[in-house]
């Protein structure tokens, strides 16, 4: 089981998308549903 979640890990690392994903999902509290449905008109850019 280890063995599986170190290569998962190391598989996640090497995706900067996917683990921006993850690093907003923990800041956040959205759930991942949510977030991969953003669109860049639902952001809040204005400072």
């Amino acid at each position: 089981m280890l063995k599986l979640l170190v290569r998962l890990v190391g598989l996640l690392l090497r995706s900067h998308q996917v683990w921006a994903l993850i690093q907003l999902q923990l800041s956040t509290g959205a759930r991942s549903g949510e977030l991969v449905r953003v669109r860049p008109i639902d952001l809040d850019m204005t400072g």
